[in-house]
């Protein structure tokens, strides 16, 4: 097999280490995570960011378990029990501000076929065109959210870099706190929800999606593997996934002729399905929508300073004998 990696944090300047990790043992398994953004941004103690400790533990842990290759035929359950228990365990070692939190997209080599297992929106992709991702509901309602706040305020903040920020500063701590900075008002705030409702009154009821928007994505932890409510997601925090969204699929080896596994740093995918063909893709959207307000919304938008997420792409090609 000919394997090619790339990973780029969001920095623009590269200073800053992003919160991706990849696994790669030829033969055994190759995976790819992505720590949750800490929106506090806060550091564990030795500088590390909770969602680079958690993608790095992670894929230490599965390092260790997968050296035995039975380990890879398990359930889906009993591998992503056996993950959890071992990160609760290492974590509570550590003190965070943030709970540590991470996405897992894993191809398991058994002797005649591949596995694929993924927990959350990272993704594979088969043959350049068969994709195994979970896109979380939760996702959708704090991007609609943020888009109208970003219109809303774009009059007002001129300079792009200050509206990403401020836009970014209300999305991830709940429009509530623009509110109390006076930076929108009541009428804002119900023009918000009105929006969010109407595309998203299906997901959950209004009473979620309000406490939900006026609260912010910091206060999405409590729906992270929780099963009893519409907005609940799996992730891998030490607590076991809900499972209802974990894939678990089985392919013949002889079927694959590439695998693409791909962080949501990507928000589009191009036809090829080799490293280059990823970032020239990447490139395009930048171009076309840099703020990601428009052909591509997405939760955070790029700034002169970051690229609006960490991105990671790993590309293999099988080879014959």
């Amino acid at each position: 097999m000919n394997i090619n990696a790339f990973s780029r944090s969001k920095s623009r300047n590269n200073k800053k280490p992003g919160d991706d990790a990849m696994l790669i043992v030829p033969g055994n398994i190759i995976a790819l995570l992505d720590g949750a953004t800490d929106p506090f941004a806060s550091f564990k103690e030795g500088g590390e960011s909770s969602g680079r400790y958690a993608s790095n533990t992670v894929a230490a842990i599965c390092a260790e378990l997968f050296s035995d290759k039975a380990f890879g035929e398990s359930s889906a359950e009993f591998i992503l029990r056996s993950i959890s228990e071992r990160f609760a365990e290492r974590m509570s070692n550590h003190k965070f501000v943030h709970s540590p939190s991470t996405t897992l997209s894993m191809v398991i080599f058994l002797e005649d076929n591949l596995r694929i297992l993924n927990v959350g929106d990272s993704g594979v992709r088969v043959n350049g065109t068969d994709v195994y991702c979970h896109h979380k509901p939760i996702d959708s309602v704090a991007t609609t959210t943020r888009i109208a706040i970003h219109h809303r305020l774009k009059d007002v903040f001129p300079d792009p870099d200050s509206l990403e920020k401020v836009t970014r500063r209300l999305s991830f701590h709940g429009i509530e706190c623009g509110v109390s900075d006076q930076i929108i008002d009541k009428k804002d705030v119900d023009s918000i929800l009105a929006r969010v409702l109407e595309q998203h009154s299906k997901i959950a009821s209004y009473e979620d999606l309000e406490r939900f928007v006026l609260k912010g994505i910091v206060s999405q932890k409590v729906y992270a593997n929780n099963g009893e409510h519409p907005l609940g997601f799996s992730t891998l925090d030490g607590n076991l996934p809900l499972m209802n969204d974990v894939i678990d699929t089985t392919l013949s080896i002889e079927s694959v002729r590439t695998l693409e596994l791909f962080s949501d740093g990507y928000l589009t995918m191009p036809e090829g399905t080799k490293v280059s063909d990823w970032e020239e893709e990447y490139a395009r959207v930048e171009q076309l929508d840099f703020a990601k307000v428009s052909d591509f919304e997405n939760i955070k938008g790029s700034t002169s300073e970051e690229f609006f997420d960490d991105r990671s792409i790993i590309s293999l090609e099988m080879t014959t004998p």
